[in-house]
């Protein structure tokens, strides 16, 4: 039987599975509530299922975090409220940059579900996509909450469309292993790319 892997999440802004990543301003408007209909997948298994009930993160499933091992987890940490089901990440007026020696004024309010890194001071870490130069600056317990190597993934999102906004589902290797090193990009959109009828 196939793995069905589903996430059924209203965000505000962004929320990140592997991670989904978010640079966003404060979201004015609400997103009105909708019925999730079931999808009938026979051959599928739901291994996997957040829908932000509780009032707090579930850190069973989420790491509050953003590619801590290049920072620390102190600044990569999210801005976030979770209310009627809605998982809301922001980027607040006085937050700081996420990673300021590696990814200069960049801010970021991110989830993962997993982390992975070396040593300190070493090269070896998740997702060195933003600077190769990258070393490990906090040494991180390698934590595995969920990462599948195959599934149906089902996500539902709103972000609020300014120009210096990237908000973003990505699934990213483990990276362990040279082997378990890649990026996919199920939905990235970027602010300054948005028109009037398309994104």
């Amino acid at each position: 039987m196939k793995n069905l892997i589903k996430i059924l999440v209203i965000l505000l802004l962004s929320l990140v599975i592997c991670p989904l990543e978010i640079h966003s301003q404060k979201m004015n408007n609400s997103v009105k509530s909708i019925e999730i209909k079931p999808i009938n997948m026979k051959d599928y298994k739901l291994v996997f299922n957040e829908d932000f009930s509780e009032s707090e993160l579930n850190t069973n499933n989420w790491l509050p975090y953003y590619l801590p091992q290049w920072s620390s987890r102190e600044m990569s940490k999210p801005n976030y409220k979770i209310k009627d089901g809605q998982l809301s990440l922001q980027i607040v007026e006085n937050q700081m940059p996420w990673c300021p020696e590696f990814n200069g004024e960049v801010k970021c309010s991110s989830v993962q579900t997993g982390v992975f890194a070396g040593k300190l001071a070493s090269e070896i870490g998740q997702h060195k996509f933003f600077n190769p130069n990258c070393v490990v600056r906090e040494e991180q317990k390698m934590e595995q909450k969920f990462v599948p190597q195959y599934g149906y993934f089902e996500m539902r999102a709103k972000f609020a469309a300014t120009k210096s906004d990237v908000v973003a589902l990505w699934m990213i290797g483990f990276e362990d292993s040279p082997d378990k090193s890649s990026e996919l990009c199920v939905m990235e959109i970027k602010g300054w790319n948005i028109k009037k009828n398309k994104a």
